[in-house]
């Protein structure tokens, strides 16, 4: 605090009847005034007032007693009267800490030095209903802000014109919608889709299989949300699933492909230019539909795990960190694997895997044995039926993965579902939550589409042609799904800014349409 300073002349009177001399705040409340603090001079303490007619950032105090005529009279004051500086406020906590561009939602505000009347804003923009609650906390209601998204100012600013701010809050956007598909040609039936950075300039690229043409199309992205023609690269025959990773370590993006007309596996190596090295196949069992890639042994160097769905098994094959694997070991699961996962569920620092096993009706949980080198004996959990997919993330933020298995049909007529499994970080899960989606959902893929921190899900829904969105509302519950028009058959979905506005948009893989869809966030 400042000095006191002695005055003596004619002011407006901002003053109250009470004793002059206070212990604390509570002594210096009375009807009229606003602000009324206790404040000491170094010998003394006063009550003393911010009254919007003392001035900004003044507060006046007197060693006497004034007679008031009437309210603000002109008054001469004492000698010994004092001018006090005002304490500016302070902004230490808001609750929620995060809310939605869409505004409306009340906050708790904390800090110190407020005073009755105070006004609160938020980046700029005046909140409604703000409240003096005491010295220390406030309330405030969020006001509306439109395409805002990230850290923002609040400050609190009291009746003598002094503030104080912190950025405490952060908006999320609270409209989310998507925009109709833009479609890229690619092959026949297009199943599934992945995108990474090939060509190293900061753009998100797109990869994607073609089925019947038994290739690899790569869509280089302008960075704007549009992309380049495709340019095809041969693979193995009736290829079904792609992952995109760096497999040999030089920091370029390549691919594996699961072939399954072929029983094999392909591996291109990226060249850090947007192209592709030719292929190189690795046997695997019969009709490989789906492969994953992690640091299954712990060596520090990606393994494949393909998912070979008429074998009822799936292939490990070691990576050598140069880009190429050794031989398969195979592994039986259960009847007719559709979809292979992999992540560490144990929390024991060695990737572990999940395998939906369609036609058995359940989730396969392989974790890995490292004394052994090879799986422990699989477990199963029943989460819904006719399992096609398994997304791995942590999706109520607890440190444990988590499982979110898509259900092609629920067998009641009502489509498909997916359904939220949490992990109780030791390899084992707890009950499901359903989620009910469109017709033959066969993909999901995680991503913070309203920018709140919390990952969201998307889903591909190859029998209506959409995508569902369900937002993450927190604790591992979701609100109900919104669709949109993605293509026909959009069996596999992706997420990634492909605009590089900071919001997550989609892509999808069109089977019956020989190409691939984008739908940009347009959320708010």
């Amino acid at each position: 605090m400042r000095p006191l300073v002695a005055l003596a002349l004619l002011v407006v009177d901002c003053f109250s009847d009470d004793p002059y001399t206070c212990a604390s705040d509570s002594n210096c409340v009375y009807s009229g005034r606003q602000g009324g603090k206790c404040l000491s001079n170094g010998s003394a303490s006063y009550c003393t007032y911010a009254d919007s007619a003392c001035g900004s950032g003044l507060r006046w105090s007197t060693t006497a007693a004034p007679s008031l005529a009437s309210t603000c009279a002109s008054e001469s004051m004492d000698a010994g009267a004092d001018l006090v500086n005002g304490t500016p406020p302070t902004v230490a906590t808001v609750t929620p800490s995060i809310g939605p561009s869409t505004g409306g939602i009340k906050l708790a505000i904390t800090g110190n030095n407020y005073q009755p009347g105070l006004s609160v804003t938020i980046d700029g923009m005046l909140a409604t209903d703000a409240t003096w609650i005491s010295d220390t906390e406030a309330t405030a209601t969020l006001p509306a802000h439109l395409g805002r998204f990230g850290k923002v100012d609040v400050k609190v600013t009291n009746t003598d014109g002094l503030s104080g701010s912190a950025q405490a809050f952060s908006y999320y956007l609270g409209e989310i919608n998507f925009s109709a598909p833009a479609r890229y040609g690619t092959g026949k039936h297009t199943a599934s889709i992945a995108a990474g950075d090939f060509n190293g300039d900061g753009k998100l690229d797109l990869a994607a299989e073609n089925y019947d043409d038994a290739n690899l199309s790569i869509l280089l992205g302008h960075g704007d949300g549009t992309f380049a023609a495709a340019v095809n690269y041969g693979v193995g025959m009736l290829p079904a699933d792609l992952v995109v990773k760096d497999f040999n370590g030089d920091g370029k993006l390549d691919v594996a492909v699961a072939n399954s007309g072929s029983a094999s596996a392909s591996v291109l190596l990226g060249n850090g230019d947007g192209t592709l090295q030719s292929a190189v196949d690795y046997a695997a069992q019969m009709q490989p539909y789906a492969i994953a890639s992690a640091d299954v042994d712990g060596d520090g160097k990606l393994d494949l795990i393909v998912c070979n769905r008429s074998s009822d098994s799936i292939s490990l094959l070691i990576g050598n960190g140069n880009g190429t694997f050794k031989t398969a070991v195979n592994v039986p699961v259960g009847t007719q694997p559709d979809h292979v996962a992999a992540g560490d569920f144990n929390r024991d620092g060695f990737a572990d895997v999940a395998v939906a096993n369609f036609m058995e009706q359940d989730v396969g949980i392989l974790l890995w044995d490292k004394a052994g080198g090879i799986f422990k004996p699989m477990t199963l959990i029943f989460p819904g039926t006719l399992p096609s997919f398994i997304l791995v993330d942590d999706l109520d933020l607890d440190g444990k993965l988590d499982l979110a298995v898509v259900s092609y049909d629920n067998g009641n007529g009502t489509g498909g579902s997916v359904n939220l499994v949490p992990g109780n970080g030791d390899g084992t899960f707890n009950d499901f939550a359903f989620y009910k989606v469109d017709s033959n959902p066969t993909c999901a893929h995680s991503g913070d589409f309203n920018l709140d921190g919390l990952p969201d899900l998307s889903v591909a829904n190859a029998g209506s042609g959409t995508a569902s969105v369900l937002i993450n509302k927190g604790a591992g519950k979701f609100d109900m799904p919104t669709s949109y028009p993605a293509g026909q058959n959009a069996a596999s979905v992706w997420v990634g800014d492909f605009n590089s506005d900071g919001k997550p948009d989609l892509a999808t893989a069109n089977i019956s349409e020989a190409d691939v869809s984008v739908l940009l966030n347009l959320s708010q």
